[in-house]
């Protein structure tokens, strides 16, 4: 019996809460050893990088963990190619993202997104934040 594996999107929001010490090891194993599989586009990964550089929040992590990050999430994405045009959210900005659930067949939209938060599920895919998807099992390290 094949089972079926979640197609998750990561929201920027997580991926820099994850370098400000927020434990997704759980995660970024079922990552890595492929239970699940990220998606992502190069949309995603520009407004990532774009985010992460902001003086603001840079000073919080070494640029080691960045580069890092940033090489597992290329290694470890399923690359969408984003064709769909999604205009349903309050927020314009994230409707990229919807965009990419679509084309991508996600499952799960892993946000804390409040404006994506709202709309629950879109198609096939959930919206959920990362403490509802993984059941509560997380915490911040530093």
């Amino acid at each position: 019996m094949l089972v079926k594996r979640n197609r998750l999107i990561i929201d920027t929001n997580l991926w820099i809460s994850y370098l400000l010490g927020l434990d997704l090891n759980n995660l970024t194993d079922s990552i890595r050893h492929r239970v699940v599989i990220l998606l992502s586009s190069k949309e995603l990964l520009f407004e990532f990088i774009q985010v992460a550089a902001r003086p603001k929040l840079s000073r919080y992590f070494q640029e080691r963990e960045l580069v890092e990050l940033i090489d597992f999430l290329k290694y470890f994405s399923e690359l969408i190619q984003v064709t769909s045009q999604v205009v349903i959210c309050r927020d314009p900005k994230d409707n990229f993202l919807l965009a990419l659930a679509l084309d991508g067949k996600a499952s799960h939209l892993l946000t804390g997104d409040h404006d994506l938060l709202s709309i629950h599920r879109f198609g096939q895919t959930s919206i959920l934040t990362i403490r509802e998807y993984m059941g509560g099992k997380m915490k911040y390290e530093r």
